[in-house]
């Protein structure tokens, strides 16, 4: 069903060098089964592939895909939040450019959740983790012992993740006061966008993570020629964008503890300064953290994290 006049889900997609994914992207959605109307909202952040040439092919045939084309890359953030400003719909709903749907009967699972639970803000599934074009999962998350409750604020503060790709939530961008508060996200980072969304849809309402795997998420074995934050932000410098922003965050929300967020950050961020041979510059950006939170004998503590973590990725890499 899809008439396209009043929609209740808009599904919203950032899009950036994905000429090679977003014929994938497109078709995950234009399967879904629903009965109600939805919309495809998109804003390209000033790609030079054939993204937009692709995107205007699917538009002569779905006029219910709307596009946007900035003229100057804006940053992911920015970008971020303005296509979910151009969201019509009830609801609105993630998806990558380079992500995909893999459940058809996605968007009325999660609208059906939402409509018979009016106290919950927003859902979000299970996702599967796929290695490039590959179509079984390398893993699950979160796992299912993990799933059909709700994830708080307090889960966040400890590290414990919503799965944004694929989250469903009520629109609070058609409030202006609410947009307002979203609008903070471009602010605190012009490149990470999923921590500061997560934080301040916790801050905003309760969550509710169903166990049915629904959306892919692309991992590459190889990022050459790819355009991504992580691919582009090689050693040091992936680590150094994460401290500042929650440097930002510590700053903004006061009364909020990230211990145990730098905690994490500072592991792996010691792990790569190890790889990179670049713990001068990870004590550097260490010494930008609040000093707050450097008293509290951080760094040590944080060293207690890294034999877990070298742990995952070894079975990371044994089973991918």
């Amino acid at each position: 069903m899809n008439d396209h006049a009043s929609p209740r889900v808009s599904v919203f997609m950032t899009t950036y060098f994905h000429e090679k994914y977003i014929r994938q992207s497109l078709d995950s959605i234009l399967m879904q089964k629903t009965d109600f109307d939805y919309e495809i909202c998109i804003s390209d952040d000033c790609s030079e592939d054939d993204t937009c040439k692709i995107i205007k092919e699917y538009q002569e045939k779905y006029p219910f895909i709307r596009l946007n084309e900035n003229k100057e890359n804006i940053g992911l953030t920015a970008n971020f939040f303005k296509v979910k400003c151009m969201c019509q719909g009830k609801y609105i709903v993630d998806l990558s450019g380079d992500d995909y749907y893999i459940d058809p009967y996605k968007l009325q699972k999660q609208a059906d959740f939402l409509e018979k639970n009016p106290e919950y803000l927003a859902v979000a599934t299970a996702i599967e983790n796929r290695y490039d074009n590959e179509t079984t999962a390398v893993s699950l998350f979160p796992e299912k012992e993990k799933c059909n409750r709700d994830v708080t604020l307090e889960d966040f503060l400890k590290n414990v993740h919503i799965p944004l790709n694929g989250l469903m939530m009520r629109n609070v961008y058609l409030d202006e006061e609410k947009r307002e508060f979203f609008s903070l996200m471009p602010k605190m980072s012009k490149y990470i966008d999923d921590l500061t969304d997560e934080l301040l849809i916790h801050l905003s309402g309760k969550v509710y993570i169903l166990s049915d795997p629904t959306t892919a998420y692309r991992l590459r074995r190889k990022t050459e020629g790819e355009h991504n934050f992580g691919s582009l932000n090689k050693g040091m410098s992936f680590f150094k964008k994460h401290v500042e922003l929650f440097n930002n965050l510590a700053e903004y929300f006061k009364d909020l503890d990230f211990f145990e967020r730098y905690r994490e950050m500072i592991a792996n961020g010691y792990l790569t300064a190890i790889r990179y041979h670049g713990l001068n510059e990870f004590h550097e950006i260490y010494s930008t953290i609040p000093e707050s939170y450097r008293n509290r004998h951080l760094f040590g503590k944080s060293l207690l994290l890294v034999p877990s973590i070298v742990m995952n990725r070894l079975s990371v890499r044994l089973h991918g």
